[in-house]
């Protein structure tokens, strides 16, 4: 087996990023595997040749497609972390991914099993599909542009990237794309359709493409065949010459895919599927109906959602490249002062010369078992180190995809002139690939990802949200609430009334009002039932503490002075409390036996939150100042990883199943899923503004948002990753829980001094 390419280079510093191995080079510029000393991640960097800086046609291109791919992304699509122009250099700064492709995995292993060829066509069709929506076209489809994720567990599956957009060209008022004097044709002539050399295609030319690979997945060969390796003879080859069918190569596979692949193959673009979905429905049908194990992965119509698409392609297409996210949004080409082209959101300190964007994150899609819808969202740098001294300070956590019962792709992808760089070797590889000398790597099987949907779109529900029954009057200024456990009370905590009001469940009635000393902010309840604990503070952080209330005999039971600003804390299962400081960069364990403050977990900065998983093992904290959650080993108390989601996030909820970790982004009005296998941000979609409070329903497949401005509860499909219902509660809600059972929410309303009470249907 031949060694990836891989050039000993000798390191470069090119504005903040050292450029430590060249991992390709090509007509449209090099690919090396970088460290950003900024940010302090490595990552992938193209950096195109000077001679394109100077050509303002091709630089206006450059820049047009990468403000689109800036606030776009796709769990199959390498997310694109920052462009631009460095030292008179246009650049583009990507995810690093450690992959295989699937031209190197035919090489290594031959064909692959229906199933598996099917599975792996299904993910990079989610992202042709999307791109196309958004007027983009790839048109290099091939093998060697599906990378295979290797970090991910083997049992799972493969996880699928698309790579190499490069040649993508946009044009949205035609939505056709052909060849212009500043491009370098990139792709391979053995996967062109007839009409591409021609110069003039749409997204059917993608479709052509990928039945070529798939069909090469299944057989090992190329279905069509040309007298010789020039441009002329294979033209002549996929204008003239008819397609192979699978069975004719191997007659073991049945005929089950020959219509399919015929079709997809047809020389007039009209007669083939309509979009890369489709192609993978009949595949997914042809196989189902020959007897064929096949993945029980949900399949998309894409054909329904087209006004869904052409409303986000819109969206995308709007000068502030953050408007999708719902970030605050830069203008590109029209800064604020003639000395730079753009401006970069929150971030380290730039350069004078550093004109480049800044793209906040990526935006991903999950396909459900009921149709798809589509948000945004996404992490600018997920699976980050704890801090020092944590077990992960010493090396980068790699990302991975979240497994799930369902396939999830499908969004809108963007893309810029790029071209990736494959190298499957021992070390990690860089996601994107010329072809330039790649070699085999062991093949790896990844797993199924997470995907998501246009802005503010509401999904069809075959269910309604949740119904108010009671409302309770309770003390001033309600905020933090709990239930305890095993049928007991709610306690919500009073701010301004300096009282815990208790709400007997069965009656919807405050039962009792216990004073506290101090204004009390949030509650919790231990595990056993027993006792409350209550965080305090006044003004700026003044006489911070934390209460513990004997239940039973309704009095405070113990006094404990705490860090500053104790913010939502939380009972871990075995008794202790934990205590975010948002006046602090930590948390701070108060032990449940003696109610004495002992070890505290360094976090970044303003924890407003805490929440367990559920087996215990893990806590996350919502890092509101730091736009960040942080992991937490909780049987080392220390930091495993720090994963970024959306601005400002306040407060976070571990599904039912311990897979995925919701986070409520309060400024930027979304909610991002973080998978917790992997920890990393793979959806994020918009619920409306100043999401306060979450929680999810006992099943794991709804999640219930308190948003404060709208002064109502925002119901989220979480397989459909879209918002399904909208529910009015008081003004300000600040607090949402659930009842162990899932029957009942409670919603504390500040303004109104109430709680409401809401029947779960």
């Amino acid at each position: 087996m031949n060694q990836p390419f891989r050039s000993s280079y000798h390191e470069e510093l090119f504005g903040p990023y050292r450029l430590e191995v060249l991992l390709g080079r090509g007509g449209m510029g090099e690919v090396f595997r970088a460290f950003d000393t900024e940010r302090e991640r490595v990552v992938a960097l193209k950096r195109l040749p000077a001679r394109l800086t100077g050509d303002h046609e091709f630089r206006a291109r450059f820049e047009r497609e990468a403000q689109l791919a800036a606030g776009l992304g796709n769990p199959h699509v390498i997310p694109i972390h920052r462009f631009g122009d460095l030292d008179g250099r246009l650049f583009i700064d990507m995810r690093f991914v450690d992959g295989v492709d699937v031209a190197d995995v035919i090489k290594a292993v031959g064909p692959v099993s229906p199933d598996r060829a099917v599975a792996i066509i299904e993910q990079a069709a989610g992202a042709l599909d999307a791109a196309h929506a958004g007027g983009l076209v790839h048109r290099g489809v091939k093998p060697s542009n599906l990378l295979i994720d290797r970090n991910v567990d083997e049992s799972l599956g493969d996880h699928v990237y698309v790579v190499d957009f490069g040649v993508t060209f946009a044009d949205a008022a035609t939505r056709t794309h052909s060849l212009s004097q500043t491009e370098e044709f990139l792709g391979g002539f053995e996967y062109m359709a007839p009409e591409q050399f021609g110069g003039v295609i749409d997204e059917r030319a993608d479709i052509y493409a990928l039945a070529c690979v798939l069909f090469e997945l299944v057989t090992g060969q190329k279905p069509i065949h040309a007298d010789g390796s020039g441009l002329p003879e294979w033209a002549r080859a996929h204008l003239h010459v008819a397609p192979t069918v699978p069975s004719q190569i191997r007659p073991e596979l049945g005929t089950a895919l020959d219509d399919v692949i015929d079709r997809a193959l047809a020389k007039k673009s009209e007669d083939r599927y309509e979009s890369a979905g489709e192609l993978v429905v009949a595949a997914k049908r042809a196989l189902a109906a020959a007897g064929e194990p096949s993945t029980e992965a949900a399949v998309i119509e894409l054909d329904s959602r087209a006004d869904e698409y052409a409303a986000f392609a819109e969206c995308a297409e709007r000068k502030h490249i953050e408007q999708a996210t719902g970030r605050d949004v830069v203008e590109v080409g029209s800064a604020p002062d003639s000395s730079a082209a753009t401006v970069q959101v929150a971030g380290p300190p730039r350069r004078a010369d550093d004109t480049s964007v800044e793209v906040p994150g990526a935006l991903f899609v999950p396909a459900g078992t009921a149709g798809n819808v589509f948000e945004k969202g996404g992490a600018a740098r997920s699976g980050r180190p704890g801090p020092a001294g944590s077990p992960a300070s010493a090396a980068h956590v790699p990302a991975s995809p979240t497994p799930s019962s369902a396939r999830w792709w499908l969004t809108v992808v963007a893309a810029i002139a790029v071209i990736g760089v494959l190298a499957a070797g021992v070390g990690t590889i860089a996601a994107m690939s010329e072809d330039a000398p790649t070699d085999a790597a062991e093949p790896a099987t990844p797993p199924d990802p997470i995907g998501a949907m246009p802005p503010e779109r509401v999904a069809p529900s075959d269910a309604g949200g949740p119904t108010v029954r009671a409302v309770v009057p309770v003390g001033q200024a309600p905020q933090g609430l709990a239930v305890s456990p095993g049928g007991g009370p709610v306690l919500v905590a009073n701010v301004d009334s300096r009282t815990v009001s208790v709400i007997d469940r069965d009656a919807a009635a405050v039962s009792a009002s216990m004073p506290v000393p101090g204004t009390p902010r949030y509650v919790a309840v231990g595990p056993d039932g027993r006792r409350a604990y209550v965080s305090m503070y006044s003004g700026e952080g003044a006489d911070s503490a934390v209460a513990a209330i004997d239940l039973a005999g309704g009095s405070v039971s113990a006094l404990v002075p705490s860090s500053p600003q104790p913010y939502a804390l939380a009972a871990a299962p075995t008794g202790d409390v934990y205590v975010p400081s948002h006046g602090s960069a930590s948390v701070a364990i108060l032990d449940g036996r003696t109610l004495e403050f002992g070890r505290s977990v360094t976090v970044e900065p303003n924890p407003h939150s805490v929440a367990f998983s559920p087996s215990g093992e893990r806590a996350y904290t919502a890092n509101h100042e730091s736009d960040s959650i942080s992991v937490i080993d909780v049987a080392s108390n220390t930091v495993v990883t720090t994963t970024d989601v959306g601005r400002s996030p306040h407060a976070l909820a571990a599904s039912p199943d311990g897979r995925v970790v919701a986070v409520a982004n309060y400024d930027d009005g979304t909610i991002s899923f973080v998978e917790t296998i992997g920890n990393r941000t793979t959806m994020t979609i918009p619920v409306g503004p100043t999401p306060q409070h979450l929680t999810f329903s006992v099943d794991g497949r709804r999640l219930y948002v308190v948003n404060e401005d709208t002064d109502a509860v925002t119901t989220v499909d979480v397989a459909v990753g879209a918002v399904v219902a909208t529910t009015p509660v008081g003004r300000s809600p600040r607090f949402v829980v659930a009842t162990s059972d899932g029957t009942t929410l409670y919603v504390s309303n500040s303004v109104d001094g109430t709680v409401s009470v809401l029947d779960v249907s």
